[in-house]
């Protein structure tokens, strides 16, 4: 899973021509090391299957509630989970009358880990760390914040990758679709588990503006403010089409096996197509002036600008999202593996192979958000 602050913010990537460009980058750019269909990622130990994390990894910051009580989750899609757990990382103290309670939701490619430096558990550092913090906007000496991962979510929360409880394999395409009202449901389970009645201000970008949104709509009494960014309350048919594009090159990746993967050995997930679609996504999350003023036409190499694969500097900056994938899953390896002592193998892969729902987050085309 690409982290969000990863995947919006580096259009300041060095290009060939400036300081700062790397021989690594330029290894990565090399038109001589790709096809038009396979862009190998840069040579190193083999990427996990999955970028999820699963029990008996460290948990990092991460605290977990199971909020289901001993009763199924109801779906507004229909169907159930009969146990719920949600990851979540609180920072700061909640006061006595529990009235500086501060809720971040995160993006589709978010996290928990808002704030924080990167370590075990955590593979890149928090995703708004100039945002949550002593002295900072979001000021910990004064707020108690709180940033769950959403339920459906691969970090933590309840999800593909968690263990189903018929058989205690990974739910994988098992796992039904959940919506942002869903998301938001969970989330006021765990406000209350947590003594939260009201919260003072419900903040999120992108999907998490979403559920920002959502909240005010369906517990107006328990959000005092809300601050939703980049968002809206529902996808567009413009939106809803970008996301069946990225959906769909994941899944015509010839390792998704119908979302079954997890325990798939370490470089049998399906990369390529998750590095297509983090290229598709993009080039629509910024608007073409943007991208003319930092990239203009301008080739990456000059030496044949007419050659089949010659390449243009906007095509170096869609691979640098893939390339930090790459990056990110290696780190979830563990530490013995990374230091090389061989690949790390997986359970061999279930011999189910049911169909179904995307083994991801799936938000109903209705509400998604990136």
């Amino acid at each position: 899973m690409v982290h969000a602050a990863w995947a919006t913010t580096d259009l300041n990537r060095p290009t060939i021509e400036q300081p700062g460009y790397t021989a690594a980058m330029a290894d990565w750019d090399s038109p001589l090391k790709r096809t038009p269909l396979r862009r190998t990622p840069p040579r190193g130990l083999p990427i996990p299957s999955s970028g999820a994390w699963r029990h008996g990894m460290p948990a990092g910051h991460r605290q977990f509630k199971s909020i289901s009580n001993g009763r199924p989750f109801a779906l507004e899609g229909g169907g159930s989970l009969s146990e719920v757990t949600i990851a979540y990382e609180t920072w700061g103290q909640l006061n006595d009358d529990a009235s500086n309670a501060v809720l971040v939701c995160h993006a589709l490619t978010g996290d928990s880990h808002v704030a924080g430096k990167s370590g075990n558990g955590h593979p890149t550092g928090g995703w708004w760390d100039d945002l949550v913090g002593p002295g900072r906007p979001l000021d910990t000496d004064r707020y108690f914040v709180v940033c769950s991962n959403v339920l459906g979510g691969c970090q933590g929360s309840t999800g593909p990758s968690s263990p189903h409880p018929d058989d205690g394999q990974p739910y994988g395409s098992r796992f039904p679709v959940v919506t942002i009202r869903d998301m938001v449901r969970s989330q006021q389970m765990l406000a209350t588990s947590l003594g939260v009645s009201r919260w003072l201000s419900v903040i999120g970008g992108s999907m998490g503006g979403m559920q920002a949104i959502e909240w005010a709509c369906m517990f107006p009494e328990q959000v005092g403010s809300l601050v939703s960014l980049a968002s809206c309350a529902a996808a567009s048919p413009l939106q809803i089409g970008w996301s069946e594009v990225g959906r769909l090159a994941i899944a015509q990746d010839v390792r998704w096996n119908d979302g079954d993967y997890y325990d798939a050995d370490d470089g049998d997930g399906p990369h390529e197509g998750l590095m297509l679609a983090r290229r598709v996504a993009q080039i629509h999350y910024r608007a073409d002036e943007s991208y003319q003023n930092r990239f203009g036409r301008s080739f990456l190499d000059g030496s044949d600008r007419f050659a089949l694969w010659s390449r243009f500097q906007i095509e170096s900056y869609l691979d640098y999202p893939a390339e930090i994938e790459t990056a990110i899953r290696r780190q979830h390896l563990p530490h013995s593996q990374q230091e090389g002592d061989g690949p790390a193998r997986h359970r061999p892969r279930s011999q189910w192979r049911p169909t179904g729902a995307a083994a991801g987050v799936v938000p109903h085309p209705g509400g998604v958000g990136r």
